[in-house]
C-alpha cells in the first residue's frame, strides 16, 4: 500500500490544505486580488473629485432655484394683483360705457314713456299687441 501526499476531500479525516491569509494592521484580512495602494489612492481621489462636483453644481443649483422663486414671489404676485385690478377697472369702465350708449339709445330725440320709445325704435309692424 502507498501512501497519497494529497490529502483526499472526501476523506473525513484528512485535514483541509487551505492557506492561511495574514490580517493587516488594522484587523481587515487581505486577499489575493485587492488592488494596490496607489490604485487605491487614485480611485478614491476620483471619487472625491466626482462627489465634490456634484456637490458643487447641486448647492449652486439649489441657491439659484431660490433665488429665482423668491424673485417671482417679491415681483410676479404684486403684478399679477395689480394686472387683475386693472382688468377689473377696464370691464368696468367698458360696462359704464355700454349703459351710457344705451341710455342715449332710449332717451334720444323725443319725449315720452321709455316704452313709447322702445316701440318707436321696434318700428310699427313689431309693436302689436300678442294676444
Amino acid at each position: 500500500m502507498t501512501t497519497s501526499l494529497i490529502p483526499n476531500p472526501k476523506s473525513p479525516t484528512s485535514p483541509t490544505l487551505t492557506p492561511q491569509k495574514k490580517p493587516s494592521p488594522n484587523g481587515y484580512t487581505l486577499s489575493a486580488t485587492s488592488s494596490p495602494p496607489t490604485t487605491r489612492g487614485w480611485v478614491s481621489s476620483r471619487v472625491n473629485a466626482v462627489t465634490s462636483a456634484a456637490w458643487s453644481v447641486l448647492s449652486f443649483g439649489g441657491k439659484g432655484a431660490w433665488v429665482i422663486t423668491t424673485s417671482a414671489l417679491f415681483l410676479g404676485v404684486p403684478f399679477a394683483l395689480s394686472f387683475a385690478e386693472d382688468q377689473q377697472l377696464t370691464a368696468m369702465e367698458q360696462e359704464y360705457n355700454m349703459r351710457q350708449t344705451g341710455s342715449e339709445l332710449l332717451t334720444a330725440g323725443t319725449e315720452g314713456s321709455t316704452a313709447d320709445q322702445i316701440g318707436a325704435a321696434l318700428g310699427p309692424e313689431q309693436t302689436k299687441a300678442a294676444l
